[in-house]
């Protein structure tokens, strides 16, 4: 079973601040007549410490940037947020892409998109973005509808997509081609290899 990434989240600053205590009261047993000293400039903020205060800073500083590297993976963990986008493109019976505006305009409008639970928006530039969450050992699939012109499943692998595991986006490289699936009288039919 999962935890909740607030749940690692609170682990992971609980020991952050708690951890370099082990060090500093072991300075302060071993050497309590030793002085310890940081001075200097941070961020706008002169630090002036001694003693066993002094290891802690140090401690607690060093440790800032894997803090927060890891506070960013927290927020990718499986079944973690992540955005999915893609240029959607319509191509008719012939294969030809759908270039009516008010055509492509009215087939945004009756677009489904499948996901569990149902977020995604939909630009009038025909780019999709979906809110999904991704566990990249099973990797969702998503179904692109519109009812009476036809539909097609996509899977965002990275041979397909870019992955930016910091932002937790996927884009599709290619656009996301929807294929009319019902023949029109008069018009030659895609061959199947084609699609």
């Amino acid at each position: 079973m999962h935890e909740p990434p607030v749940v690692w989240w609170f682990v992971l600053w609980g020991l952050y601040l708690l951890l370099p205590l082990v060090p500093t009261i072991v300075i302060y047993k071993l050497f309590p007549t030793t002085t310890v000293t940081v001075s200097g400039p941070l961020s706008n903020l002169t630090i002036n410490a001694t003693g066993a205060f002094a290891a802690y800073v140090v401690t607690v500083l060093l440790g800032t940037f894997i803090v927060l590297q890891i506070t960013s993976e927290l927020q990718r963990l499986p079944f973690g947020r992540w955005v999915v986008e893609g240029q959607l493109i319509f191509k008719d019976a012939a294969g030809k892409p759908v270039e009516d505006l008010y055509q492509r305009q009215q087939l945004l409008r009756n677009l489904k998109v499948a996901t569990m639970p149902p977020q995604y928006s939909i630009r009038t530039n025909g780019f999709v973005t979906v809110e999904t969450t991704v566990d990249e050992r099973r990797l969702p699939t998503l179904t692109y509808s519109i009812p009476e012109f036809g539909s097609t499943d996509q899977e965002p692998t990275e041979k397909v997509a870019n992955w930016d595991r910091k932002r937790g986006t996927i884009t599709f490289r290619d656009p996301i081609v929807i294929w009319f699936a019902a023949p029109v009288p008069g018009t030659p039919q895609v061959p199947q290899a084609e699609r």
